[in-house]
């Protein structure tokens, strides 16, 4: 055994009547895991769940792994690389690389950063010392049995970046790794 709280994502969508199956599998994510990891720089984390035809990612990073800082944008330069950031954090296509064989197509996709309040890409609280990029992606899949890897382009886009602690939760069970920028292949 791995170690994990076995889960199941019909026993978080019962724990919280009323919610969407998206918002459950996140939820049957954070929670089989432990989401309170402390914030460590070059280390971010990926959570995945698949119900159904549904794809569910989740990455959480240090602002200083995706914009090189984490104070609040003091110059327009800040500015304009924290939304070049946030669009290209919000483009799932090019950050995970799918199997055409499962005919995965992006469905949703959102950025969260508190280095962007008050503008429409923000809903989380500023932290002056600790800020960090919160993006959700949901893929509809046609045959999602072919969902064997997805190649994680994270790294060539955000070179601060030298870790990602994943976290599945699939058909086949729960897992955890560890992706690199030299072993960036989630295997399902």
């Amino acid at each position: 055994m791995n170690g994990l709280v076995p889960l199941t994502l019909t026993a978080a969508r019962k724990s919280l009547p009323g919610v969407s199956v998206t918002a459950a599998m996140l939820f049957a994510v954070a929670s089989a895991f432990g989401q309170s990891a402390p914030h460590v720089h070059g280390t971010g984390t990926l959570n995945l769940a698949i119900e159904g035809n549904t794809l569910i990612l989740e990455l959480v990073a240090p602002a200083s792994d995706i914009v090189g800082f984490e104070h609040p944008p003091a110059s327009s330069n800040d500015r304009q690389a924290v939304l070049n950031a946030a669009q290209t954090l919000k483009d799932g296509e090019l950050l995970f690389r799918l199997p055409n064989e499962a005919g995965c197509d992006l469905k949703e996709a959102e950025v969260e950063t508190g280095l962007l309040q008050g503008d429409d890409h923000s809903h989380s609280e500023p932290d002056e010392d600790h800020a960090e990029f919160h993006a959700h992606y949901r893929f509809q899949c046609s045959d999602p049995d072919e969902l064997h890897y997805i190649d994680v382009d994270y790294f060539s886009k955000f070179p601060n970046a030298h870790e990602l602690e994943t976290r599945t939760i699939t058909p086949a069970g729960q897992n955890a790794a560890e992706l690199t920028p030299h072993a960036s292949r989630l295997k399902l």
